[in-house]
């Protein structure tokens, strides 16, 4: 039987974890859920209804030629979707199969952003053909080039190496190979095409797996299936998924536990999923603020938790400037992650950007507008501790010890001259202060961990 005892805090830990937080609404009705209807209502999010989000969409006029176009789309999508899992794993595949806009076209990328989606807790054999065949990929590691006596190895090396085995569990020669039976594979009218002029219909030997002359087609559909059955991909699938999900550098036993799923479900996503968000080790205290939120995680975290109004026009530059383009990983390898994302200058930008965002401007050219009175609306506070534990539960919850709460009274009860005053909750305690004590509040390093 599961030992973990569902509450509030163990909920908003779900919720940051199988997507970008919650609304005050959204924790309610996740917490009154209990942990398996809650994780249940998360798996099989097709059966919630994404009405509220698809009337957002309908409100733009979206040119996918444009960059900026086909990001917003995806964070409108991150913030107003009623199926947080769902973009969580679109997120999750886009680093694993990191493929940028610097290079591809972006409405390339709008289409591999909704392959994403449809496969997000699918067969992982079925979503690595769609991969295989997605016409970003085919731009972005040049398997479009790949023909019949003038081999282009990128994609068949990449396709071993980062996204199913790992090094060591191949050899040159599987490289060579496989490339070979991604011949032909390439985009013609922005689309997929296999062109059997350009493939080699040789016989081919790669993994174990001897392939006869003439399969065409059939021997990229072959490599696919060789690799998600390899024991090396359900580890390295296994391991990207709880590590991403849960915590780093998980004991081997651990990770063969959910590579057994992966593999005894036919690799089967949604059950790995499942398997992980049900699972001890999932809300263990090593788990619980054990990772350290992505710019993504942190910007849309905080817009979800505050309900803030927003210039979509600046989320996607905001996080940028905190060491994350959405759309533009680094390089095939995706996002580092972990310590990499703070630095001197993100921390700065974190911190420019909570001040943006709670900046008390009405004019036309704000960036961002919170809503404080409808924040507090019916609500009445005698001290300045219910004060700070109210925004520390509205935003995390953040556990601070009673010395880490001491400094956040303190701001509230202070003068301009640092004088403490007797604690009064009124309108003029609310404009003044309050903008403040959640700029303060987000400041905090434990505001950062995810």
């Amino acid at each position: 039987m599961l030992n973990v005892t569902w509450s509030r805090d163990t909920a908003a830990h779900l919720l940051r974890r199988a997507g970008f937080g919650a609304t005050p609404a959204e924790l309610d009705q996740y917490t009154a859920l209990g942990l398996d209807a809650a994780v249940d209502k998360l798996i099989n999010y097709e059966t919630t209804s994404n009405a509220a989000l698809d009337t957002i969409l309908a409100q733009y006029e979206f040119d996918f030629t444009r960059f900026r176009d086909v990001q917003t789309y995806w964070i409108l999508r991150l913030l107003y979707t009623a199926r947080p899992l769902e973009e969580k794993m679109v997120f999750f595949w886009h680093d694993h199969f990191a493929t940028s806009a610097a290079k591809v076209p972006n409405e390339y990328m709008k289409v591999q952003n909704e392959l994403f989606r449809t496969f997000a807790l699918g067969n992982f054999k079925d979503m690595l053909i769609a991969v295989s065949k997605d016409p970003a990929m085919l731009d972005w590691l040049d398997n479009r080039l790949n023909r019949v006596g003038r081999p282009n190895e990128n994609y068949g090396r990449e396709v071993m190496e980062l996204f199913t085995l790992r090094e060591g569990n191949y050899t040159e020669t599987d490289v060579q190979e496989v490339s070979r039976c991604f011949t032909g594979w390439t985009i013609r009218n922005d689309a997929y095409i296999f062109q059997p002029g350009s493939h080699d219909n040789g016989s081919k030997s790669f993994l174990g797996v001897n392939l006869p002359p003439n399969l065409g087609e059939t021997d990229g559909i072959r490599v696919c299936e060789t690799l998600a059955a390899h024991p090396a991909c359900a580890q390295l699938i296994a391991t990207k998924l709880f590590e991403f999900f849960a915590y780093p550098n998980p004991s081997q036993a651990t990770i063969d536990t959910f590579a057994d799923v992966y593999t005894d479900s036919g690799y089967n996503i949604r059950e790995v999923m499942r398997a992980i968000l049900t699972s001890e080790e999932f809300y263990s205290e090593k788990a619980i603020f054990g990772l350290i939120k992505s710019p993504t995680e942190f910007v849309i975290g905080a817009l979800k938790s505050l309900s803030a109004d927003i210039d979509f026009r600046r989320v996607g530059a905001d996080i940028t400037v905190q060491g994350q383009t959405l759309l533009v990983p680094p390089d095939v390898n995706g996002w580092d992650g972990g310590l990499t994302w703070i630095n001197t200058t993100t921390l700065l930008q974190r911190a420019n950007f909570g001040n943006a965002l709670m900046t008390d401007r009405t004019d036309d050219n704000r960036s961002y507008y919170v809503n404080v009175d409808q924040l507090l609306s019916g609500q009445t506070f005698t001290k300045s501790k219910k004060l700070v534990d109210f925004f520390l539960e509205l935003l995390g919850p953040i556990p601070l010890t009673k010395q880490q709460k001491k400094p956040l009274k303190d701001y509230l009860v202070k003068d301009d001259n640092g004088v403490k005053q007797p604690f009064v909750y009124d309108a003029a305690l609310r404009d003044k202060k309050v903008r403040g004590l959640i700029h303060l509040i987000m400041a905090l390093p434990e505001y950062h961990l995810n």
